[in-house]
């Protein structure tokens, strides 16, 4: 698992939010899983894709406006078993619209 420094949310917007982060000591590049749910809904953790430790940012994105997130970084141990290493919540900017009810595009 990457040893990180800090983490935080870079730019939030309606459909997405960049994640940052810092090495907290040098290391080998290690990939590791961005999962996300949304706080409001009954879903399971989906996964975004895989980040890389050395870039030290990921964009989440397809996520709702006016939505609150769970988000987390999952890697594996020594043993292959999968670790959720680091978790927090961001809410994305805009208004929330309802589940069922297709966006209207504006001309």
């Amino acid at each position: 698992l990457p040893v990180l420094g800090t983490v935080g949310f870079g730019e939030v917007g309606e459909d997405f939010t960049e994640l940052r982060w810092t090495l907290a000591q040098p290391q080998a590049n290690i990939e590791f899983e961005v999962e996300y749910m949304s706080k409001t809904t009954e879903e399971p953790w989906r996964s975004s894709g895989r980040a890389n430790s050395s870039l030290g940012r990921y964009r989440l994105g397809d996520l709702r406006p006016g939505t609150s997130y769970r988000v987390q970084f999952v890697g594996r141990n020594h043993s292959g078993e999968r670790v959720a290493f680091w978790e927090s919540e961001v809410h994305t900017n805009g208004t929330c619209e309802p589940q069922n009810t297709p966006r209207v595009s504006q001309k």
